[in-house]
């Protein structure tokens, strides 16, 4: 039965290296269901080399082993007995921890982290041969590799979006080369625009917790100043206490501005210490992107089609047909989702159709539409239809009319979808809706999915679809509710601005869950 917490300790010199440090990963991983952390007996500490290298490789390769094998788990290296000997025990001892697994029979006499549970040996068959082998040459491209504790002020930055094995290295690296204390930074404001599914990242708050969370339970030792930054330097080129950066192989270029900053600025140039991060063996998303590195945007791609937020049960409509409420901005890709979803076994409601019916001479909705608007609108042409082209105009340049012609068409339109969901023999129901949240439609449905897509997507393929200039394309868009205000109440989201294939792909994923919920 697995435990929620374990603690792998290597005590074996054997057990360090990459193979090795692979099997007992996967040997613990089936055991341990939340979080393992990984140490180091201060014996082994003690008698290893002391070439800085050998302590940040292998943070580097139980991070990377981690990535690999067991990406269901927390993983967290523990690092106070490589910066300070003798403190391993202690650290240990202060994780809450449910079981220790062991890479041998532990010795009489030998000191091991209190459970309720004996500690299990693991069979992992480690090679008594391995030897230690660098993760990444990435570590030997300074011209001094620090040891531990080398500096007294170090610093890095980034997005820190649902904490990876590639920032914990980061971190772990940080920890390891500062004395004691470092500064991360942490982006946020403008800064996220150009992020892939920006929308999608935690929140601030969220974020720098995280950060301190990690650093202060992998490291007692060292303390982290989690800050806010809103360019792309923060502190770096200002604080006089700095004298090391660290950044990742895709980040050395900005390190490199940094020093020019400094350097304008009159200060000491840092140290750039590189590290490599993890490699991410499997295919991405979108079979384009070539990404292997573990990082926060192909963590948020993954996201898509994934329940987000358990549907809240409402008890006013009935649980047979459930109904899918599908929300989403202009040209956000909607119609070829629906298709999909219409495959898959759905009955759509198209409610923008439903809207036309609304329109339709003889309705009440007409009469009051042309009364109000004038009888411009009319398209005595063609059978004395609403002319939406003259319409259009009317209500998106003038939020009071756009506001006056939803009062009039909304309700008419709820009351024709409710009666196609009285009626489906269908399962399930797809209310594809654009105006789902705003009309205050998601009191028919169950759960709320919602597609996204970057404005300048959407304003591109409004400008080639419809014909509209950039200017008329922006109108529509602020028109509508924004994309982070229907986040707050989707349960699932999509985007569709890679190939048809990445979203069908989504799609299916969403109705897999849905129908394992639903059974």
């Amino acid at each position: 039965m697995a435990v929620e917490v374990g603690l792998l300790l290597l005590t074996q010199a054997s057990s360090l290296g990459k193979n090795s440090l692979d099997r007992l990963l996967r040997a613990t991983a089936p055991l341990v269901g939340r979080r393992l952390y990984v140490a180091v007996s201060d014996s082994i500490i003690a008698s290893a080399s002391q070439d800085g290298a050998l302590f940040f490789d292998l943070a580097a390769c139980v991070y990377a082993g981690a990535h690999r094998i067991c990406r269901h788990l927390d993983v967290r290296f523990l690092l106070d007995n490589i910066k300070h000997a003798d403190s391993g025990a202690k650290q240990m001892q202060m994780r809450c921890v449910d079981r220790v697994f062991l890479d041998r029979a532990a010795k009489e006499g030998e000191h091991l982290p209190t459970t309720k549970t004996k500690p299990t040996v693991l069979d992992a068959g480690v090679d008594s041969s391995s030897q230690h082998v660098p993760f990444s040459p990435a570590f030997t491209q300074m011209a001094k590799t620090p040891r531990p504790a080398d500096y007294g002020g170090v610093v890095l930055g980034g997005t820190f979006d649902r904490l990876h094995n590639g920032h914990k290295i980061l971190l772990s690296s940080a920890a390891l080369i500062s004395r004691s204390q470092f500064t991360c930074g942490v982006t946020e404001g403008d800064m996220l625009k150009n992020k892939v599914l920006h929308l999608l990242i935690e929140p601030i708050e969220t974020r720098i917790a995280a950060v301190a969370d990690f650093v202060s339970d992998v490291s007692s030792s060292v303390r982290c100043s989690v800050v806010p930054i809103t360019d792309p330097f923060g502190p770096s080129i200002v604080d006089t206490n700095l004298d090391c950066i660290v950044a990742s192989q895709e980040t050395a270029r900005g390190a490199d501005k940094v020093n020019v900053r400094r350097k304008e600025n009159g200060l000491n140039e840092l140290d750039i210490f590189i590290v490599d991060l993890v490699n991410d063996p499997e295919e991405d998303l979108e079979s384009a992107d070539e990404e292997k590195k573990a990082g926060s945007s192909k963590m948020r791609k993954q996201l898509l089609g994934t329940l987000l937020k358990a549907p809240i049960k409402n008890p006013n409509i009935p649980s047979r047909p459930y109904v899918i409420g599908l929300s989403g901005g202009i040209a956000c890709g909607k119609t070829n989702i629906c298709k999909t979803l219409a495959r898959l076994g759905a009955d759509v409601i198209d409610c923008d159709r439903l809207g036309h019916e609304v329109y339709l001479p003889g309705t009440e909705a007409y009469r009051e539409i042309v009364a109000f608007f004038g009888d411009d609108v009319i398209d005595a042409a063609h059978g004395h239809v609403i002319n939406r082209r003259v319409l259009g105009p009317k209500v998106f340049s003038n939020p009071s009319n756009l506001a006056k012609l939803n009062d009039i068409v909304w309700p008419r339109i709820a009351q024709l979808a409710q009666r196609r969901i009285d009626n489906t023999q269908a399962k399930v129901v797809v209310m594809d809706a654009a105006v789902l949240l705003e009309a205050g439609w998601e009191a028919m449905v169950h759960e709320v999915w919602v597609p996204v897509i970057p404005e300048s997507e959407a304003i591109r393929r409004i400008v080639a679809r419809n014909n509209l200039t950039e200017q008329e394309a922006k109108q529509r868009i602020a028109s509508q509710m924004g994309d982070r205000e229907r986040l707050k109440h989707a349960n699932v989201v999509f985007c569709s601005l890679w190939d048809y294939a990445v979203t069908e792909a989504q799609v299916k994923k969403a109705w897999s869950s849905l129908m394992q919920r639903l059974h």
